[in-house]
């Protein structure tokens, strides 16, 4: 019998992007099962209104979201009692070391921008791996 893929939740508002993300977490080494949102309300939304048992083992967490930001949902994410202990990764297009600090003030457990190869994907994909592991 086969385990169960560690359920991942991605939120990305852009399609394409959470496409391609989505295809490398499915054929990864782990097979991943990738809830997507495209929203920081929505993401919220749908960890607290899962059971601890039910919830994605990682959220993978673009800053730039509609309706709520990304650095709003990690940091609801962290001050949550029954969230904080959830790995969150930021993925975002930003490279200003403001928002880097901001993130790790935060307590995100990863910072990577976003890929635009395969080399870079690959590097995503061994970060999910890493702290779904843990």
């Amino acid at each position: 019998m086969s385990e169960t893929p560690a359920k991942l939740l991605v939120v990305e508002d852009s399609a394409t992007d959470a496409e391609v993300l989505s295809y490398y977490l499915r054929k990864s080494r782990r097979g991943f099962e990738v809830q997507l949102v495209r929203d920081g309300n929505a993401a919220l939304e749908t960890l607290r209104d899962e059971s601890p048992e039910q919830r994605p083992k990682l959220v993978l967490l673009d800053l730039n979201l509609p309706k709520l930001g990304g650095f709003e949902v990690l940091r609801a994410i962290k001050t949550d009692p029954r969230l904080s202990e959830l790995p969150v990764v930021i993925l975002t297009a930003s490279v200003l070391e403001e928002d880097l600090e901001r993130a790790n003030h935060l307590q995100a457990d990863a910072y990577l921008s976003k890929p635009f190869d395969a080399a870079g994907f690959q590097e995503v994909v061994e970060t999910v791996e890493r702290l779904a592991s843990a």
